[in-house]
């Protein structure tokens, strides 16, 4: 996804990624933050909130895991948190649930190169 919209984006990646020090510390070294998945997490929608206030790229998985078809799941609510306000921003790319849509405004997704 980083080499297909040429940006630095930081992810919000689950805690238990965490547990891992090597992984912790690539994760920490390029602005990515942790979410606890099943809760209400302040500290993670602050630290995306800064993300986006900075006009730096935050990267989610919306869907909270992956699909075993790879077709896009229902949303999980924490993703609204993050949710795009009125002006341009719009999502850059999305996993593996196919290609050759748009957004609602027409704007063609950007599969992921993954």
């Amino acid at each position: 996804m980083t080499r297909a919209v040429r940006a630095r984006i930081a992810f919000a990646a689950k805690v238990e990624l965490a547990h891992h020090p090597l992984v912790k510390l690539w994760l920490r070294s390029v602005g990515s933050f942790f979410v606890r998945r099943g809760q209400v997490d302040r500290k993670a929608i602050r630290a995306g909130l800064e993300v986006l206030r900075r006009r730096l790229a935050l990267g989610i998985f919306a869907e909270g895991t992956r699909s075993l078809d790879g077709r896009l799941q229902p949303f999980e609510d924490g993703a609204a948190y993050w949710a795009p306000g009125p002006g341009p921003d719009r999502p850059a790319g999305r996993g593996a649930a196919g290609g050759g849509e748009a957004d609602r405004r027409g704007h063609p997704f950007l599969e992921s190169p993954l």
